[in-house]
């Protein structure tokens, strides 16, 4: 009778009870889906927050996923995150795909749209551009590729000691975690090339790379040095995602790599043409910038009249 007067059936009661163990069924009626953009301003132990976060970041990882692949890999019910996946495709997070399967019906895919970027965002990415594209506007690009040479040995130097395995595969699993703690989303994979691969699904830098292309060779040559083995590097930017694998091959032609100058000189494969090393900068004087520029306008030059 106390159930009655409350207006709850026991038995829905402990279903309800239940279903409250499962986080990810706590989300919301259908009828009234949250938005991703009122979840992140929210406590940031939401449960629908993490969820709906994790379900990009392994669609992130991935050339698309659908609903079933998605709750396998999560470990959380179907309909539950069909119900998170239609709320993101609905606020222009997520689109759809159609596989081929063998057999029945083609399969729906969800993959990122270029919205959902703004939840994968650069490493103070803006203020870099700008800076080295004022570099390259007032030295030149040789400049800018002496300034990206000085920051990769950087990266090379302080990643070194965190490489220390003696198996290849063992050296490129701890480089994968590295840049993967550097939000690259990289991880190592046995299969796909004689040594295997290290694949990364994400960029912080992404919007440098296309700027100045030079920095993939950069960050291949960062490889080569780190694995001691030769790397190819390609890059894959269908079905709206992106994805770069570094390929490790065999490395018994290689020739030994030097510890000073230019690293990407000295891993470059052979009869690859190598850029020559940027010249030193030498800034003019401001006051003999000043002279050279009032001797111009006076037809001038060391106090002599120019024809």
């Amino acid at each position: 009778m106390e159930a009655i007067r409350k207006g709850i059936c026991p038995f829905s009661h402990r279903l309800f009870k239940k279903r409250l163990t499962r986080p990810l069924d706590l989300c919301y009626n259908e009828a009234e889906p949250l938005s991703l953009s009122s979840v992140m301003d929210s406590d940031n132990s939401s449960p629908i927050r993490n969820q709906k976060q994790a379900i990009l970041g392994e669609i992130k990882r991935s050339d698309g996923l659908s609903v079933g692949e998605l709750a396998e890999r999560m470990n959380l019910s179907y309909m539950g995150v069909k119900q998170h996946c239609n709320a993101l495709e609905k606020e222009g997070y997520l689109s759809t795909q159609r596989r081929a399967k063998r057999v029945g019906r083609p399969e729906k895919l969800y993959i990122l749209t270029e919205k959902a970027n703004e939840f994968f965002p650069q490493k103070g990415t803006p203020f870099v551009l700008e800076l080295l594209e004022s570099i390259d506007d007032v030295y030149g690009s040789l400049a800018v590729d002496r300034i990206l040479h000085r920051l990769y040995s950087r990266r090379i130097e302080a990643l070194r000691s965190r490489i220390s395995a003696s198996a290849l595969s063992e050296r490129a699993r701890q480089l994968a975690r590295a840049r993967e703690e550097e939000g690259y989303m990289s991880r190592y994979e046995p299969s796909g090339a004689p040594h295997g691969q290290v694949l990364e699904f994400h960029s912080p830098v992404l919007e440098i790379l296309d700027r100045f292309p030079r920095a993939r060779e950069f960050e291949r040559a960062l490889f080569e040095r780190l694995l001691g083995t030769q790397v190819e590097r390609s890059e894959d930017r269908t079905r709206g995602g992106f994805r770069v694998a570094f390929l490790l091959l065999d490395s018994e032609d290689r020739e030994p790599v030097e510890e000073a100058g230019s690293f990407v000189a000295s891993s470059e494969a052979p009869g690859r043409e190598v850029a020559p090393p940027p010249p030193v900068i030498t800034p003019i004087p401001s006051a003999a910038r000043g002279t050279a520029v009032r001797e111009k306008r006076c037809g001038k030059r060391n106090g002599q009249v120019l024809d």
